[in-house]
């Protein structure tokens, strides 16, 4: 699988897009290090729909450093779509991701 040249920060303690802050001293990796999948645009797969997007490949080498939470994408060669977003991340079009976060506690 081809190796991003990129490292993406997966989230930190700002303010996300979304309105909340998932502080990176709380965050629980336990189920991500399992299956670390990398989806485009958050999609799931369901069904056996042959045009459905499938994942683009994996992270790997995570770091938590301070408030950043950090990755490197791999992505899947024999994808032909996955392919055409490695090329887009490595020529800088794509510059950022999101993590797909459920929250296992909130507070003001």
């Amino acid at each position: 699988m081809p190796k991003s040249t990129k490292r993406f920060i997966l989230s930190n303690n700002g303010l996300n897009a979304q309105g909340f802050r998932m502080l990176s001293e709380g965050v629980v990796m336990d189920e991500f290090d399992k299956n670390p999948v990398l989806l485009f645009n958050h999609i799931r797969p369901e069904g056996n729909d042959k045009n459905q997007i499938l994942p683009l490949g994996y992270w790997m080498d995570l770091q938590i450093d301070g408030e950043d939470i950090s990755a490197v994408p791999f992505f899947d060669e024999s994808d032909e779509f996955a392919m055409k977003i490695f090329n887009k991340v490595e020529n800088g079009t794509l510059k950022m991701c999101s993590a797909g976060a459920e929250p296992l506690d909130i507070s003001d």
